[in-house]
């Protein structure tokens, strides 16, 4: 299940959305899958022993899973992290090596709390549990040795014919008429919190996550859908601004209370509203990429206007040059958020949340060829971080392998999924200087934060206000620079390997392609600050392809290259990917960067349809597909290419701009 609303309320998604809702497909493992005659309620007595005392913890119903599933992690930790958990000559639970492993000791914390809350809390039972030498599950109506030996917990496994039937009446929806797959039609089945990195979220590790019902759940449809067993859903709503057709909250017992983050489902890449969704959200991005120069230079001519004054301006404007620049130049995500509601884990930090502690100001010294610290009291050449981290380094929007003259700044915070960002960045001159401004004033402040009041909002209104679109936003301007880079690095590196690829024989010029597009790839990567975990320094190349890299570059640069796209897309991103293949020109090289002739050839194709037919409802379908092409800076782009048209063609945008102003 996707964990992220992809809401616009600039923009309909559809007109009528029909679908049956998600399947609520959990099943006891350990009752529903035994002969009728040998069903009972499993149950299971977790006896704690301590020296002085001991207590029964009953778990019938749905504890019963949970229980074996905590036994059965503690098998895998026994086997990955070497904790001796069991006492193998009576099957009992080794507290004292237990609570000598910080894993092991969190995640059996962690369950018996949830489990205690389930019901009542019990007093002090934490540290009552730490101080156990045992505790001894008695297993009942379940063979132990089953439990005790194998790997994994047992798991449903249900009738492919019954798979069959329920994709077939809860894995399609229709949007606007047209049947489109659901991604994950069914509700996650009850489970403990293990998360895949054992750094993140420490803290929530063995937490019960407990079941989803019926009325947990909002739905989201045209059609009335009645709920599971005569109840009532959370909320049923029609909102045409959005793609997703239900959402829950995945709650867990935490020490203070219940948390949780939206869990959302929704149509497959291949439906044609997350297509439609997905052109849009790569065509806003070349017409940011047009604007990015004026307004990175604009933000530089504002910082040189504000140090020239006498009279100092407003904070809010050193923050919100600073802040644009650096989203453009390094391509930072904006928020400051906790992705987690868990005490004790540290927020994912944005450029909003930025304190004095994570930047360093440095500059070159041309004479010794080196970086020294510029920072008041502290001592010029204290660079060691430079040598204590893995680091990407940046100049002229670009990576690069060494240091020249300028002004740099470093940047070290911890950005989303928990993984650090560690950065050394040349920016311009007098936007560093206003920068070393802001940090000074933050110094002065209780949090040191640096853009203390700004946010997602604040900085998305500003972008509005350079393009009159809408729909653009941060994340716009990092499909931007991600869309750039691998244009532009897929060019660099096929020309470097020119030679190569000209007297490479198949085998060999398949592995060099294959080579370069990993290069370009992985600049990407680095660029955005795409790591696999917090625990690897190993860089992701999945979450580029599949969320920020306009697609119909990499087409493109297939068709140009003679590669066949089968060579470069796996099965699932030829199907995700189907229509930028579907729509990327063959006969001419596709220039990504420039939107102007694509505009009016798109404009012009649908003329002859449309007057034909007189069809002015199709028109209203073009202007809602295309809105990006309507804008009042498409007008002026068509205005200036005006005397390229013919009278006809002219008439015809004069036609389309007029009806949908």
């Amino acid at each position: 299940m996707e964990q992220q609303d992809n809401s616009d309320k600039n923009v309909i998604k559809w007109d009528k959305l029909v679908h049956n809702g998600p399947y609520f497909k959990y099943l006891s493992p350990y009752t529903d899958t035994l002969p009728p005659e040998q069903r009972s309620i499993p149950s299971i007595e977790l006896i704690i022993l301590t020296d002085d005392d001991n207590i029964t913890l009953t778990l019938e119903n749905e504890l019963v899973d949970y229980a074996l599933l905590f036994i059965h992690q503690l098998n895998k930790d026994e086997k990955i992290k070497g904790v001796k958990v069991w006492n193998i000559a009576d099957n009992t639970l080794n507290m004292k090596e237990i609570y000598k492993n910080e894993y092991t000791s969190m995640f059996v914390s962690n369950f018996f709390y949830g489990r205690m809350s389930a019901t009542k809390p019990i007093k002090g039972f934490i540290q009552y549990l730490s101080n156990a030498y045992e505790v001894r599950p008695n297993i009942k109506n379940i063979n132990w040795r089953d439990v005790r030996e194998k790997s994994e917990a047992p798991s449903f496994k249900p009738n492919p014919q019954q798979v069959s039937e329920h994709r077939k009446k809860y894995g399609f929806c229709f949007v606007d008429g047209v049947e489109a797959e659901i991604k994950k039609y069914d509700i996650p089945r009850p489970s403990l919190y293990i998360p895949k990195d054992e750094h993140k979220y420490m803290t929530s590790l063995g937490l019960i996550k407990k079941e989803i019902l019926p009325q947990e759940v909002i739905i989201n449809s045209s059609n009335n859908l009645k709920c599971p067993g005569g109840g009532s859903w959370k909320d049923s709503i029609e909102d045409h601004n959005t793609e997703w057709l239900w959402k829950w909250e995945d709650n867990v017992i935490n020490r203070s209370n219940r948390w949780g983050k939206e869990s959302y489902g929704y149509p497959a890449d291949t439906s044609n509203i997350k297509t439609n969704s997905a052109i849009n959200r790569y065509d806003d991005a070349r017409i940011i990429n047009e604007l990015s120069q004026i307004i990175v230079q604009q933000q530089i001519n504002d910082a040189t206007i504000i140090l020239g004054n006498d009279q100092p301006n407003a904070l809010k404007d050193f923050q919100k040059i600073i802040c644009i620049y650096l989203l453009f130049t390094q391509g930072f995500r904006i928020d400051s958020t906790s992705s987690s509601k868990i005490e004790d884990v540290e927020p994912i930090v944005g450029l909003c949340g930025l304190t004095c502690d994570n930047v360093k100001m440095l500059k070159w010294d041309d004479q010794v060829k080196t970086l020294y610290l510029h920072e008041d009291g502290e001592d010029t050449t204290n660079i060691g971080f430079l040598d204590e981290k893995d680091y990407t380094i940046t100049i002229d929007f670009n990576i690069t392998d060494t240091t020249t003259q300028g002004d740099y700044v470093w940047f070290a915070f911890k950005g989303k999924d928990n993984v650090f960002c560690y950065r050394l960045a040349h920016i311009d001159s007098n936007i560093w200087k206003l920068l070393k401004i802001l940090k000074e004033h933050a110094k002065t402040s209780s949090d040191h934060k640096l853009f203390k009041g700004l946010n997602s909002d604040n900085i998305n209104s500003w972008l509005k206000t350079y393009t009159s679109n809408n729909t653009i936003s941060a994340k716009t301007v990092r499909t931007q620079v991600a869309s750039k880079f691998m244009y532009e690095n897929l060019e660099f590196y096929t020309e470097k390997n020119q030679d190569e690829l000209k007297n490479a024989t198949k085998t060999v010029r398949k592995n060099l392609i294959k080579k370069i597009f990993n290069l370009a790839n992985t600049d990407v990567a680095k660029f955005l600050n795409h790591k696999q975990t917090s625990g690897k320094s190993t860089w992701n190349l999945d979450t580029s392809i599949n969320r920020y890299i306009d697609p119909r570059i990499i087409v493109s640069w297939c068709l140009k290259n003679d590669v066949p796209v089968t060579d470069i897309f796996n099965k699932t991103r030829l199907g995700d990917f189907a229509w930028a293949i579907k729509e990327t020109p063959s006969g001419a090289i596709w220039n990504w960067s420039d939107t102007q002739p694509e505009i009016i050839s798109k404009l012009c194709k649908s003329k002859e349809e449309l007057e034909n037919n007189n069809n002015f409802e199709l028109l209203n379908v073009l202007y809602k597909n295309n809105r990006i092409f309507f804008t009042s800076y498409i007008k002026e782009l068509l205005e200036s290419k005006s005397s390229q048209l013919n009278t006809v063609d002219k008439d015809f945008i004069d036609k389309i701009l007029s009806y949908t102003k």
